[in-house]
């Protein structure tokens, strides 16, 4: 059971004492915008990738992902010899719960990149979101205290819900409520790894981020 319990929720801990909001394991979705070239959309996803693991875990798959979308404000040729192209974009960083399809915080960085072409100016411009930067901290941070916040004022109402789907065998409810609950939230999370002893272990269904429903719900977002 113990193994099944470590299993379903894939809790990555480490050695070192950690704050409950850096246990919060987060991933980042590839980039949304029109005509984006493979090698930019890889290089904002990778920088947002590292500013999550400088603030905590990272994640490939998690129910808490960042969707980066990318819009193009303005381009411009300089009068110069040789030409530059600027190009001045804003990208906008949802952190989503995929579980609840909810949008959890929210935030937007603009800026600017120069380069020989199109594509370079682009590759210029976020760059400059690099891993360290300050407002993409700032996101991160912010978006985590907002998940542990809420689990931690609601853990009481959460319980009685999952106990009473218990008793009633609606077990299906009963996962939801329990998959539901980060490892972050390590009070919350311990009572509801005992409440999983009283649910059979072929109803100990995971959760699936990426089903269509889920699917459907972030090309709203996007």
């Amino acid at each position: 059971m113990v193994a099944a319990f470590v299993a379903l929720f894939a809790c990555n801990l480490s050695a070192q004492p950690m704050k409950d909001a850096d246990k919060l394991a987060i991933g980042s979705l590839y980039p949304e915008a029109t005509n984006l070239s493979t090698q930019a959309g890889n290089l904002l996803q990778n920088n947002i990738i590292q500013a999550i693991s400088l603030n905590g875990i990272s994640a490939i798959d998690s129910r808490f992902m960042v969707l980066p979308r990318i819009a193009i404000v303005e381009q411009t040729v300089t009068e110069t010899a040789p030409p530059k192209f600027v190009t001045k974009i804003e990208v906008s960083l949802f952190l989503v719960d995929l579980q609840s399809q909810s949008i959890l915080n929210q935030t937007m960085i603009e800026t600017k990149g120069i380069g020989n072409n199109v594509d370079h100016a682009m590759m210029a411009a976020i760059r400059n979101i690099s891993s360290r930067n300050a407002r993409l901290k700032s996101f991160i941070v912010k978006g985590k205290e907002t998940i542990i916040e809420y689990f931690e004022s609601n853990a009481e109402q959460i319980v009685l819900r999952t106990r009473a789907h218990i008793a009633r065998g609606d077990y299906q409810s009963a996962m939801k409520e329990i998959n539901f609950v980060p490892a972050a939230c390590s009070e919350l999370y311990n009572t509801m790894s005992e409440l999983l002893s009283n649910i059979p272990a072929d109803q100990q269904t995971c959760p699936n981020y990426q089903c269509e429903a889920t699917q459907n719900w972030l090309k709203q977002v996007r």
